[in-house]
């Protein structure tokens, strides 16, 4: 292919820069903002109280006007304006006419007292919220500055007042928060020639020869072993993707995709004062047809597996390419199918941002590779616009820059190219426009800067490298079986790799062999730190690094065939050694994949103890024919169960014979039959309804039964503030008994255990919890008499109550009413709408699934709480709570709410764009 002449290149530039330079106009805006003004009261307002739904109940400016004459003729105290119905909201504004003055509060904090003069005047109070922190308030009267300082921004959830609303003078004027935004006219043409422009350019950066292009992208020949090794990857994913339990965030991500279709906008209203997302504007847009489709999740998932899968042929051909010639060793492919299903599996079967990130990043490695073995620039090109991209999805994105690094030298070594430097010039400049069309394409800077800033201020996206250690203990805590594998395998490969390459260097330069796949272990280190940056420190951006991770792996056993000599035969024994540590910790905790959930695990604990694995690694060793033998298949070894394992307990057995609403059944049910399959597995209970049982004899937990088909009992936590049931489970001991009057039966007792249930970023722990002992949870059919026993560690745990209850579905209690989930952690109740936000005036619905945020996470943490959702205000509406079950303990909360109409004519809203 002839080299193209240097006028394209310099055409290249031009066009490259005008791109760049129309994307930061685009960014520059305005766009259109979606926000409303609303007006308290109106004439025809005759009531003292009118809720107002606002997202997150944080308005971004609150303006009261109160004639001094309403302040002087009052000589009780009259509350003019509230923010809340209820006076005891924290954080609540109360503008209050006491003994001729004027007072101001925030809560409980006095902000100002002003005794008004004589003659006619108005006080003037304004409230400014830009985001967290404090709020920027003045009082003035009339010209006259009164007094101004910083508080808490208040709580609003409608306007209270105590006196006449329309005969009062009173006038409140609230600007919400600007919910959504969408491009202007400018924008889209300023967006219009970028596109056009960063199109052309790119066209006219040179491929390279075919030539120079052929031995980097050399794979070998598919074998049989190769086809089998495809084809167990390719039903091994797709195993799970029928089967596999969802991600906690899944339903998070749907709710945010489907709330665009009414906000306008992939808004955040969940959390963050329902900001709007300043990043993942790409990988909602993947999203958005399944939302305006309304299909099964199983078909949202589609996105995750297709990305795993393409994953998977790069990873292969990048492992197969960078081997000696001939082909790879069974090992080095064993190795690299089972790493690639450990990554799938603990990771990348999520419709979070990690799946694409991770694919990103092995395209940015293999046009690295590409233009290290003399591809053009379009190489280089393709491997910096594909971490540009995953930067603009999530923070973890960066990772992706990771194979930048194999570019450093190449470059270098071709810098006397002219053409090659122009036309470098011309890819940055276009990945410059590309990242900035996809971080401002629904939004403008300044609203994006105060979108970031509110996430940057929430304390979960806003901690630096030095936190970075809370992530790994996070894992070791917390971390699934396939998810604690990946990691610490993959960490085992990195340091024995680094270390092997230190050694190397030291005595000899790399050999011309293997060259390729060596480089593999600098990129997992470069990824590795560059992850240590990222704000937020969850361990499922580990996720971003999976496809990396593979190959550094694999790579390390690919190296151990071809390094006979060196540094690397003292890794020989210790490289099993710390594997069989790794995959005795691995096995030791299985946690469940959806914490707040028992899907119906088992556990097989034996596989957990160091002894086994030591054991079975001794008859390795007397087996193996040489200890390179041992070392190379010493990852498969702790891989493959792993990956095995996973597929079986978290797929296979708990849809054989897990909880009816168990993954693998609902799913497939969702797919055949659509709607909310799941809401017809969870029976819902009413306390309030139920009848209370009376204790048997004082002190003998004994409890009549006769006549209740179902029994609720609430356990208590009777200690203290600093104590109570942090941390703290409870083993509740059933004995079912049949009383005769003068004889007592006794059936085999039976224990139901409570987890602890910690302090968590929501509120404290939990001071009440529930357990259902239903009709068909072991009970004897003639039993009629019931003996509860609690165990806790310093007896903080007792029976406050037994209850005897009836349950209905939850599809009844959802039947002809508007429903809302909070966090929408559970993706099969996606018939449960999104809140629908006007103007950042949301819709108030008749059912609520949430928590809530100030009192306390009580039962299933960041999932539900019979005190109500915190994001609805419940003082302002009238509720009757239900508790969900899913399981024998934990239930959630599902509120039921008596929404007050809005009065037309209580308050006027305006539109401002």
């Amino acid at each position: 292919m002839p080299i193209r002449p240097v006028p394209c290149a310099r055409l290249a530039v031009v066009l490259g820069l005008v791109a760049a330079a129309a994307a930061a106009l685009a960014a520059r805006g305005p766009a259109h903002h979606e926000d409303a003004r609303i007006s308290w009261p109106t004439p025809a307002a005759t009531t003292a109280f009118a809720p107002v739904l606002l997202a997150a109940h944080s308005p971004e400016a609150i303006e009261v006007l109160v004639p001094c004459a309403t302040v002087a003729g009052a000589t009780e105290p009259v509350e003019v304006f509230g923010s809340t119905r209820s006076g005891t909201v924290p954080d609540r504004l109360a503008v209050v006419a006491r003994a001729a003055a004027l007072e101001v509060r925030v809560g409980e904090e006095v902000l100002v007292t002003s005794a008004p003069p004589p003659g006619a005047c108005t006080f003037r109070l304004t409230i400014d919220s830009a985001g967290f922190g404090d709020a920027a308030w003045v009082l003035r009267r009339d010209d006259v500055l009164v007094g101004e300082g910083a508080t808490t921004p208040p709580v609003v959830s409608g306007f209270a007042t105590s006196i006449a609303p329309a005969e009062s003078g009173v006038q409140v004027g609230i600007t919400t928060r600007a919910a959504s935004s969408r491009p202007s006219g400018r924008q889209w043409a300023w967006l219009g020639v970028a596109i056009a422009a960063a199109a052309a350019s790119i066209a006219l950066v040179r491929r390279g020869p075919r030539a120079e292009r052929t031995p980097a992208s050399r794979a070998v020949p598919a074998t049989r072993t190769t086809r089998r090794i495809d084809a167990v990857v390719v039903a091994a994913t797709l195993a799970w993707w029928f089967l596999g339990p969802w991600y906690f965030d899944d339903g998070w991500l749907m709710a945010t995709v489907r709330a665009r279709a009414g906000s306008g906008s992939f808004g955040n209203y969940f959390d963050t004062l329902g900001a709007q997302m300043p990043l993942g504007f790409a990988h909602h847009v993947l999203l958005w047809p399944f939302a305006a489709l309304e299909a099964p999740f199983l078909l949202w998932r589609v996105v995750p597996v297709a990305a795993s899968l393409v994953t998977w042929v790069l990873v292969r051909r990048l492992h197969d390419s960078a081997d000696d010639p001939g082909s790879p060793s069974l090992a080095s492919r064993v190795t690299l199918a089972a790493a690639h299903l450990v990554a799938t599996f603990a990771w990348t079967i999520t419709l979070r941002p990690e799946p694409i990130v991770a694919l990103l990043s092995v395209v940015a490695l293999t046009a690295a590779h590409r233009f290290r073995a003399g591809a053009g620039a379009r190489a280089l090109l393709v491997a910096v616009v594909a971490p540009v991209v995953a930067t603009t999805m999530h923070p973890s994105g960066i990772v992706a820059f990771a194979p930048l690094l194999l570019v450093v030298r190449p470059l270098w070594s071709r810098r006397h190219d002219g053409v090659l430097r122009r036309e470098v010039v011309a890819a940055l400049a276009t990945v410059a426009a590309v990242g900035l069309v996809l971080l401002f394409a629904d939004t403008d800077l300044a609203r994006w800067r105060v979108d970031r800033g509110l996430f940057a201020g929430d304390g979960f996206h806003s901690r630096g490298v030095a936190d970075e250690p809370d992530r790994y203990r996070d894992l070791l805590a917390n971390g699934t079986l396939p998810q604690l594998a990946s990691v610490l395998v993959a960490a085992v490969a990195l340091a024995v790799g680094l270390f092997s390459r230190l050694g190397r260097t030291a005595r000899r330069p790399v050999r011309r062999h293997g060259a390729r796949l060596s480089g593999q272990v600098g990129v997992l280190a470069a990824g590795v730190v560059l992850l240590a940056f990222t704000p937020s420190k969850w361990i499922y951006h580990f996720g971003s690094l999976g496809a990396i991770a593979t190959l550094a792996i694999a790579g390390h056993v690919a190296s151990v065939d071809r390094d006979a000599r060196g540094s690397a035969r003292g890794f020989r024994v210790l490289t099993p050694v710390l594997l069989a540590l790794v995959g005795a910790r691995v096995f030791r905790d299985l946690h469940d994949p959806q914490y707040f959930l028992q899907i119906g695990i088992r556990r097989p604990d034996v596989l957990g103890h160091v002894l086994l694995w030591f054991a079975v690694l001794g008859l390795v060793v007397v087996g193996a024919r040489s200890r390179r033998a041992l070392t190379r298949w010493s990852f498969a070894g702790v891989l493959v169960p792993v990956a095995t394992c996973s597929l079986l307990l978290f797929a296979v057995l708990p849809a054989i014979d897990g909880p009816r609403w168990s993954t693998g059944r609902a799913l497939l049910d969702d797919l055949a039959h659509g709607g909310c399959p799941i809401t017809d597995t969870i029976e819902v209970t009413d306390l309030a309804a139920g009848r209370a049982l009376t204790p048997r004899g004082s002190g003998t937990g004994r409890y009549s039964t006769d006549g209740a088909d179902d029994l609720v009992v609430t356990l208590r936590s009777r200690g203290d503030e600093g104590r109570g049931g942090d941390a703290v489970g409870a083993a509740l001991r059933v004995t079912w008994q049949q009383d005769q009057g003068d004889a007592l039966g006794t059936w085999d007792p039976f224990t139901i255990v409570l987890a602890p249930l910690g302090a968590s970023a929501y509120g404290p722990a939990p001071r009440l919890r529930h357990i259902r002992l239903a009709h068909d949870t072991g009970r004897p059919a003639p039993a009629n008499t019931v003996r509860l026993d609690v165990a806790s560690e310093g007896d903080v745990w007792s029976v406050e109550s037994v209850v005897a209850v009836s349950a209905t579905s939850l599809r009844a209690v959802l039947a002809d009413r508007t429903a809302l989930v909070s966090p929408p952690e559970l993706p099969l109740l996606r018939c449960t709408p999104p809140p629908v936000v006007h103007d950042g005036i949301a819709d108030a619905p008749d059912v609520v699934i949430g928590f809530e945020r100030r009192a306390g996470i009580i039962e299933i943490p960041e999932i539900g709480s019979p005190t109500g959702p915190w994001y609805l205000a419940g003082d302002a509406y009238d509720q009757q709570v239900r508790l969900a079950w899913m399981g024998v303990t934990d239930p959630f909360a599902v509120t039921i709410l008596r929404t007050v109409d809005r009065e037309p004519l209580a308050f006027t809203v305006s539109t401002g764009r």
